[in-house]
């Protein structure tokens, strides 16, 4: 087996995070200050430097206006459904 360095910038260039959350509730329903809140914590929790989270997967697929208005705020980049 042949081993090398791993190199951080042509990883990052590469690969990229997607979470479904702080937990497995879903983001219908809950307001816009609780959701925001919520994904704060999952970006704080999984953002790496070297690798970064910038997806969002809702939990249940369940998601409102308010979800769509909060990703942009708290550093998310796209949805997936």
């Amino acid at each position: 087996v042949l081993r090398r360095p791993v190199d951080a910038n042509a990883i990052r260039e590469r690969v990229e995070l997607a979470t479904s959350g702080d937990s497995a509730d879903a983001f219908a329903g809950q307001s816009l200050m609780k959701q925001a809140e919520r994904l704060r914590k999952a970006k704080a929790d999984l953002d790496t430097e070297k690798i970064p989270l910038v997806g969002f997967h809702p939990p249940q697929s369940a998601f409102g206006p308010e979800t769509l208005m909060t990703l942009r705020s708290a550093g998310f980049h796209y949805l997936v459904d």
